[in-house]
């Protein structure tokens, strides 16, 4: 139960409020934005719904809204565990099978970042000579491009080692 001292009115206010916060975090999580769903949030959210409803009201209008505020909660509710659901057994919300493996221009991007990362720590060790970024990026993709197309694969990627003191640059399948 919430303060003596709070009115029924400041309550289903709050509870509005914080039903627009709930509702913003079901989109970060179902967007990606955030890994972990909001469900302590929602079990939280639904106890103070329910007991919200149990209240005696003199104002009939105050009760319409508070009846229509848990209704909106009951639909978006059952909206979001069924999201969860069809997330939890791979599924979107058409029925089609989520992709496994995740954004393609991101992960390139980071791994791009990483090999060049780690071909200038190999070539401290080495020589200490390096070529800028965007020179190492452009022949990797051109060597990808041109490996993938030769071999009709599309799951080339790289990796750094030294061998007899330099350091090289070698292609492999990711997924051989």
């Amino acid at each position: 139960m919430a303060n003596s001292g709070e009115t029924l009115e400041n309550r289903f206010n709050k509870l509005n409020l914080e039903m627009i916060y709930l509702t913003q975090s079901f989109e970060r999580f179902f967007s990606g934005k955030d890994t972990i769903p909001p469900v302590i949030k929602l079990k939280q959210y639904k106890t103070k719904i329910k007991a919200l409803t149990q209240e005696k009201y003199k104002d009939n209008a105050l009760k319409f809204k508070v009846n229509n505020l848990y209704q909106k909660f009951l639909a978006y509710e059952a909206n979001w565990n069924k999201k969860l659901y069809l997330k939890e057994v791979g599924l979107t919300d058409n029925g089609k099978k989520l992709s496994s493996k995740p954004n393609k221009s991101y992960l390139r991007k980071s791994r791009e970042d990483q090999l060049y990362k780690d071909f200038l720590a190999s070539q401290k060790k080495v020589s200490g000579k390096a070529i800028e970024k965007e020179k190492f990026i452009a022949h990797i993709k051109a060597q990808k491009k041109k490996l993938e197309k030769q071999n009709n694969v599309n799951d080339i990627w790289f990796k750094i080692i030294i061998k007899d003191g330099k350091t090289t640059v070698k292609a492999y399948r990711e997924n051989a």
